[in-house]
Parts: C-alpha cells; sequence; structure tokens
C-alpha cells in the first residue's frame, strides 16, 4: 500500500514476546484503536498537548480516487505541542497530517467496492439499503491490526484504505475501515459524519480519556443511526436508533442511550444474563481525519509504550456473532447471549483461528500465523505466551 513505511528501529527478527493481556480474556490491551483502549503514555493535557513533528510532504490522495472538491481550510494542529520524554520521532519519519476531503467513487470503484463486499442490493439511501450493507460489509471486510506488528504505518484517508481493501483484498482497523465505508455511503446518496468515541475500558471501570474509536452517524429522513462496520469486540451489525431502541443479533442486545447528565452517547450491550453493558460513549460533535492521524501517529511513535508493535489483534463477524484473536486468546460469541474464550497455544490451533477470522483472505492468513509465531510461539525454547487470565463472558468483563 502506498504510503506504507517501515518504523525505524523496529525488529522483525527480536523475538520479545506478545504484550501482556490485562484484565480477563474480552478486556484487551490499552492502546489499541478499534476496541477497548486508550492511548499509551499519553501527553500532557486532555488529548496530549503539541503539534505534530515531522518535515515530510503532505501525502496526496491517490489518483483513482478523485476528491469533490478543495475540502474544509486547513489549520494547524494544535494537539501535541512537545512531546513526553523519550517520544522524539527518529530522524527520517515523516509524521502524517491528515485531512480527509470528501472523496468521489468512480462508476468503476463503486462497483469493484460492491463487489469486494458481496453486496448486489438496492443503492437508494434508505434504512433498509443501510442495514443491507452493513451486514455485507462485516462478513466480507475483516477487522485487523496487523500492520502494528509488521511496523507498517497505515494511511487512514479513503484513497489509500480503497487500495488495501478494495484492490488488495485485505481488511483494516476502525480509522481505515470507517473512513472507507463512509465514502461509500456519501457516494449513495447517505448523509454520514465520523465521529471519534471513547471504548469502555473492563479492567479500569472507566472510559478512555481519548477518543480513539472512529464511528459513523448516518442521518436517514432526519433520524440519526449509530453504524460501526470495524470493532474488535462485540457490537451491533445493525444501525443503531440514537434514542434507546433495541436490536436483537443472536441473542444479545443492543441500544444507545444518553448518559444522566443527557450529554454522550452509550452504546451497550446485554447477553443473556439480561445486564446491560458499556461498549463505548460519544457526542454528536464531528471529527475528522486530523484527529485520527494525530492518535494513530501516538500509538505508533517509538517510546510511547503502545503495545500495539507486540499485539496480533484481528477479528470478523461470523454466523454465530464474532469471532475475535488477541495474541493467544480466542474469543467466540455464539447464539443465544453467550460466549467462550480458549487458548491457542500450538502453531495448529492459530492457523486454525485464524482460518475462522481469515476466511478467503489467505494472504491475511499466512502473514498473520508468521506474526502469532514471531510474537506468541517459542522459536528460542522459552515459553513467550500471554498469562492471560480466565475467560469469562462480555457482559460479565464489560458490566
Amino acid at each position: 500500500m502506498r504510503g506504507d513505511r517501515r518504523r525505524p528501529g523496529h525488529d522483525r527478527g527480536r523475538h520479545r514476546g506478545p504484550a501482556p493481556l490485562r484484565g480477563t480474556a474480552p478486556a484487551l490491551h490499552r492502546g489499541l484503536p478499534g476496541h477497548a483502549g486508550g492511548a499509551p503514555r499519553r501527553p500532557r493535557g486532555a488529548c496530549g498537548r503539541g503539534r505534530l513533528a515531522g518535515r515530510g510532504r503532505r501525502r496526496r490522495p491517490s489518483a483513482g480516487l478523485r476528491p469533490a472538491g478543495p475540502g474544509p481550510k486547513r489549520t494547524a494542529c494544535r494537539v501535541r505541542r512537545g512531546r513526553p520524554r523519550g517520544c522524539a520521532v527518529p530522524s527520517g519519519r515523516r509524521v502524517r497530517r491528515h485531512r480527509s476531503p470528501p472523496v468521489n467513487l468512480t462508476d468503476q470503484q463503486r462497483r469493484s467496492y460492491l463487489a469486494r463486499i458481496g453486496y448486489d442490493g438496492r443503492l437508494e439511501p434508505t434504512l433498509e439499503a443501510l442495514t443491507a450493507l452493513c451486514r455485507a460489509h462485516v462478513r466480507a471486510v475483516p477487522f485487523e491490526l496487523l500492520d502494528g506488528p509488521d511496523g507498517l504505518v497505515p494511511g487512514i484517508d479513503a484513497a489509500s484504505v480503497y487500495k488495501k481493501v478494495v484492490l488488495r483484498h485485505l481488511g483494516g482497523a476502525c480509522m481505515e475501515v470507517n473512513n472507507l465505508f463512509a465514502a461509500l455511503l456519501r457516494d449513495l446518496g447517505f448523509e454520514v459524519t465520523t465521529h471519534a468515541s471513547r471504548p469502555w475500558l473492563p479492567q479500569d471501570r472507566a472510559y478512555t480519556d481519548t477518543g480513539d474509536h472512529m464511528i459513523l452517524v448516518v442521518r436517514i429522513e432526519g433520524v440519526a443511526f449509530l453504524v460501526d462496520v470495524a470493532y474488535s469486540q462485540l457490537t451491533a451489525v445493525t444501525p443503531l436508533r440514537l434514542d434507546g431502541s433495541e436490536c436483537t443479533e443472536h441473542g444479545w442486545r443492543f441500544r444507545v442511550v444518553r448518559d444522566r447528565d443527557g450529554g454522550d452517547h452509550i452504546a451497550q450491550r446485554a447477553g443473556a444474563g439480561g445486564r446491560w453493558s458499556p461498549i463505548h460513549r460519544f457526542t454528536l460533535d464531528p471529527r475528522g481525519g486530523e484527529h485520527f492521524a494525530t492518535i494513530l501517529d501516538l500509538y505508533l511513535t517509538p517510546g510511547t509504550g503502545s503495545p500495539i508493535p507486540r499485539t496480533l489483534m484481528c477479528s470478523r463477524v461470523t454466523g454465530t456473532g464474532k469471532a475475535t484473536l488477541v495474541n493467544d486468546v480466542l474469543i467466540e460469541t455464539a447464539d443465544g447471549g453467550t460466549e467462550r474464550s480458549s487458548r491457542v497455544d500450538t502453531p495448529e490451533a492459530a492457523r486454525a483461528a485464524l482460518a475462522l477470522i481469515f476466511a478467503g483472505h489467505p494472504t491475511l492468513a499466512e502473514r498473520g500465523a508468521r506474526i502469532w509465531q514471531r510474537l506468541v510461539g517459542d522459536p528460542a525454547g522459552t515459553s513467550a505466551r500471554a498469562a492471560a487470565p480466565s475467560a469469562a463472558t462480555f457482559e460479565e468483563t464489560s458490566a
């Protein structure tokens, strides 16, 4: 993918073992975009004050996708004024400052995208079409964070992600896939805005301080719906109204409610036990590419303590719910609102788990197996597997 770069100092051959799992099995690492995690070693201030360093030229959008216009006026990013100690950007590394202008798909690109997700239904901007598009998308495009362990910095603009997901037949994280899906929906006539949500941290019983998960809000005839086709944890595939209305998928119930102060919106789920648990919270203030590029840069900057380079994470919606692999733990939901976790401690088990998640994506399955062997396998003869505690249900760990 154009724009991918290997991080300076990244050593693919050196075995350091996987990042330790904190909390129960579904309670994943801090610092991983697109799931319940927060920014690693955050700088001072609400968003880690500072400006983005780097003197490289700004990456241009791919010629394959045509910007619809000049986009909003660009303003200097003042999010990170001064990096925390030990977080200097290595010489020669360019830090991106994305803005995400509206993108128009050509007719051929639209057809290719729809073929990639296996969708041949109606394209009018209706709730029925939106629901069908979401279901097709999550079954076809896996959530994956393989670039981090491989030392790559992905581009999150729609043009770069189009190349990755559609042309190269890969997956991506929330900032990539949801941003690309937003471009498709806008092209089909939907009113779409991107927002930053703060995932719930079960191990800390708190939300992240930074909005590091990208979600979409789609408005149809004046009614707003939460849309998310790229999240590692279990969440609704069906677009959710923001008024507390419930939907049920495989025995799990989902809804979006307001907090007690009437400010933030909170996405929740309930399993077989019936207890509502938070997934993430968000406001209706839109956040664009600048915000998410800054977050991604912080995650991938050497010295921040981010676990991404030492974490294999991928997930896929299945016929019974969702399957998520985090290093040596496989989490699977089943019909009836239940979930189970199992240890992935042999190469055979890893290949089976990756074949489930990356069905139809042999390149990703092979790449994931190599990463698993490097992070979780034992090439030196000394166990380096994650010491994950006993598994529990999403409901038990999130409430």
